[in-house]
């Protein structure tokens, strides 16, 4: 092989490589009818029960170093009683200060929801949106440094969950 082969030869690997590293992950929806949702993300989750209540289920991604994505779902007959208690002690919450502007209600195909966002006194900031449906509870939430705007992944997370006909 002479000079010229192989300098095309490396070339050709190096624009390769170039090309696969600018790759963006395949998205892909990832559906859980036993829990009556899907969501579109760039990978799969970890999922494991909540150590602190064993009929809640957690979704969990890795979106970058110290940006964690979860989805806790749960069987929640009073939901709306709770997300009424939850907005109310929220007004005290002694653990950071809410974004301005970021307190509203929502809802999601006709089910009842509560968004927020808080900077943490730790330094973090997490965003969360929380629904109630007929008997279920869902609580989105992403936390990352405070130094940092929400990633777009994450909002696009977020605009992709819905709630499946069976829930």
């Amino acid at each position: 092989m002479n000079l010229r082969n192989l300098l095309f030869l490396l070339l050709v690997m190096v624009g390769g490589l170039a090309a696969q590293k600018n790759q963006s992950p395949q998205w892909k929806e990832y559906t859980y009818q036993e829990d009556g949702f899907a969501i579109s993300a760039p990978a799969p989750p970890a999922i494991a029960p909540d150590p602190q209540a064993a009929d809640v289920q957690i979704y969990r991604w890795e979106l970058a170093p110290n940006v964690l994505f979860t989805i806790h779902s749960g069987a929640r007959p009073n939901c709306p009683n709770v997300l009424a208690s939850l907005k109310n002690s929220l007004l005290k919450n002694q653990y950071g200060e809410y974004v301005p502007g970021s307190r509203k209600d929502i809802s999601l195909s006709g089910n009842a929801g509560f968004e927020y966002e808080m900077a943490l006194k730790t330094g973090r900031k997490t965003f969360e949106r929380l629904y109630c449906t007929k008997g279920k509870s869902f609580s989105l939430t992403v936390a990352y440094p405070g130094n940092q705007t929400r990633s777009a992944t994450a909002d696009k997370m977020f605009s992709s969950f819905r709630l499946l006909s069976s829930h």
